[in-house]
């Protein structure tokens, strides 16, 4: 007799109710109005009902790896997939409350440039042969002399410099264990051995270098109000000044531009100016790809609100990617296909995790765990909030953030500079690769010379104000 088995809990219930007939040994089976005579044979066809089960109520694999591992979905920075690169430069100098000024790979160089000479001259500096330095600059000091001879470098080095840098090389020694951890403890980061995504860095030399035109540095722009701004809301003026400028320069992408760096001070509104703008580019073109807010958790809500609060209801379609809802959205472990699995890699949105949202809310956190995910994403415009936490060109949030595939690319902050120089370039080598060149020689024509105030330095923190 033939009965049609019409879900899956129909048929588990089916599948049970024989399971416990075959276990009591009787040899009839009442379901519904029907009575089945167990043979046999019943065993064998109760596994396939199991089996038909399983196959049937089992997640599909919606996470491949050949389309996670094809470079073709990604933004063209990404050259690959295998093991995190350490950055190592001389000039990538940090320090916060939080984190020493060293990570745990970093090294430490002096770097100096010898008169007449046409290639500056490093060599590195460990806790080991700070001793043997200390010596040199004593011997030299009482020898009245300007500079010092160690064994380990092959010229005279600049007694001045090198004391400056064994000075800040010893703070960065003497700060409590809690705040010298590696970076990838601090950022609680997977670990090294998982894959990630690889891009071209721009520290030795500029490998990923975008457009910019010259003539976008003294724009006519006019202010575009958008409509569903509500008309009880007054822009400031230096809020329209702003507004306009990212529409002039969107306008201009991505052909002739990538982005810019908002750095008004902290409480002008820049959210305000944020939503505006993305707001005209929904309405200027309303199938566009959405944008990508990304931004501390304290402050996402925050976002969510002005939103609320300055626009129409509906007119902003947003969707929270972060906390609860994040979770909702997530790719079981048995999406994932065990080639994908084998490698460490898990973490998955659903392929239809967007919907039907014109803008995403993320935390930096989101976006570094969930990097595969969102950059095969094409998104029309990225706005990362408090960027500074994007400054560090090792930090992994960082590197999630330059492997997006973005048409037009905003960092918001009022301290784009906090530590070093080196802090703007890792800023403008998100929004504007290949403007301040590539970071070891920025570091050397402009932040080591602006730094330390030597006697070229006002011609070049000119230099600077107008290229950026």
């Amino acid at each position: 007799m033939h009965r049609e088995l019409s879900d899956d809990v129909h048929m588990a219930t089916f599948v049970n109710g024989l399971q416990n007939w075959l276990d009591r040994g009787l040899q009839l089976f009442a379901w519904e109005e029907c009575e089945f005579e167990l043979d046999g044979a019943a065993n064998d066809h109760l596994a396939a009902l199991r089996s038909a089960l399983d196959a049937r109520t089992k997640p599909p694999v919606v996470k491949r790896h050949d389309r996670v591992h094809d470079l073709s979905t990604y933004y063209d920075r990404v050259i690959g997939i295998g093991e995190a690169q350490t950055v190592s430069s001389s000039y990538n100098v940090k320090k916060s409350d939080d984190e020493g000024w060293f990570q745990s790979d970093f090294i430490a160089l002096l770097t100096f440039r010898p008169p007449g000479a046409d290639q500056p001259v490093d060599f590195p500096m460990t806790a080991e042969s700070l001793s043997d330095i200390e010596a040199a600059i004593e011997k030299a000091k009482k020898a009245g002399l300007d500079t010092i001879d160690l064994p380990s470098c092959p010229v005279p080095l600049p007694l001045g410099e090198v004391e400056r840098d064994v000075r800040a090389f010893q703070a960065a020694l003497a700060m409590p264990p809690a705040a010298q951890k590696p970076l990838s403890e601090v950022e609680n980061s997977p670990a090294k051995s998982r894959p990630t995504l690889l891009i071209k860095g721009n520290i030795d030399a500029v490998g990923h270098q975008e457009s910019r035109e010259e003539k976008l540095q003294a724009p006519d722009a006019q202010f575009e109000r958008t409509t569903s701004l509500k008309s009880n809301v007054t822009v400031r003026r230096h809020q329209i000044e702003g507004i306009a400028r990212l529409q002039h320069l969107y306008k201009a992408s991505p052909e002739y531009c990538r982005g810019v760096l908002l750095a008004d001070d902290m409480r002008l509104g820049k959210t305000l100016q944020l939503l505006t703008f993305i707001a005209w580019a929904l309405e200027r073109d309303p199938t566009m790809p959405p944008a990508l807010i990304v931004a501390p958790v304290a402050l996402l809500q925050n976002w969510q609100e002005e939103a609320d609060r300055f626009f129409g209801a509906g007119s902003i379609r947003i969707l929270t990617a972060y906390g609860d809802t994040l979770a909702k959205l997530r790719v079981l472990r048995e999406g994932v296909d065990a080639a994908l699995l084998g490698e460490g890699l898990i973490r998955f949105l659903k392929p239809d995790w967007r919907r039907a949202a014109q803008v995403v809310l993320a935390t930096y956190e989101t976006l570094r765990d969930l990097e595969f995910t969102f950059a095969q994403v094409p998104w029309a415009i990225l706005v990362c909030d408090e960027a500074q936490k994007i400054k560090n060109p090792n930090a992994m949030v960082t590197q999630a953030a330059k492997k997006l595939n973005v048409r037009f690319r905003v960092a918001c902050t009022g301290t784009p500079v906090e530590n070093s120089l080196a802090d703007l370039w890792c800023l403008f080598d998100l929004v504007q690769p290949g403007l301040l060149g590539a970071l070891n020689d920025f570091g050397r024509n402009f932040g080591r010379i602006i730094e330390t105030n030597g006697d070229t330095a006002p011609a070049r923190r000119e230099e600077l104000r107008l290229r950026t």
